[in-house]
């Protein structure tokens, strides 16, 4: 078999540099077009920017008026902060003392109020015991625990032998178990 060249090496060389720019203008063109649409984007983008900072500074917002709005918002939330601070200090656990309560009352005891005032160290107890001995002997477990003192029971709750209505107040020396 035989091979005759008829191109030269130099147009063989111009062809493919042909090929080559071909595929570059090809791909080319829309990459500058992508990214010439993507900077006018952008720019249309800064210019509403500066557009709203203009607007919002002429409507007479200036940052003195922005300071001093935001440093009285500043002192509002201190003074919020301070109040919930000051009744988390004030908070306690009323659950071990309330355990303690459920522990001293017989069956034949129901509760129908529980008022515990930690300002004054108050405990008021309201209900229906079923029998005289059934609160005597709550009112005994009370004077016998640490956590209470000068326990009060009226002597008109005593009055009945069943179904009895009473109201007890004591002094609350200890809240923990």
């Amino acid at each position: 078999m035989l091979n005759i060249n008829l191109i030269s090496p130099e147009i063989k060389k111009e062809s493919e540099l042909r090929k080559l720019n071909g595929l570059i203008i090809r791909l080319g063109w829309p990459l500058i077009i992508i990214s010439t649409a993507l900077s006018l984007y952008f720019l249309a983008g800064l210019y509403l920017l500066r557009y709203q900072i203009a607007k919002n500074t002429n409507s007479g917002i200036s940052a003195e008026i922005f300071a001093q709005n935001s440093g009285q918002e500043l002192k509002i939330l201190n003074n919020a902060i301070t109040i919930i601070d000051g009744l988390q200090a004030e908070y306690f656990d009323p659950f071990p003392l309330l355990q303690k309560i459920a522990g001293f009352s017989s069956s034949g005891v129901k509760f129908t109020q529980i008022t515990i005032n930690k300002t004054n160290n108050e405990a008021i107890f309201k209900g229906l015991s079923a029998r005289r001995d059934d609160l005597l002997a709550f009112k005994k477990k009370l004077e016998e625990s640490n956590s209470f003192q000068d326990i009060v029971l009226p002597i008109n709750n005593l009055l009945l032998k069943e179904n009895i209505i009473f109201d007890i107040k004591a002094r609350i020396t200890n809240y923990e178990n």
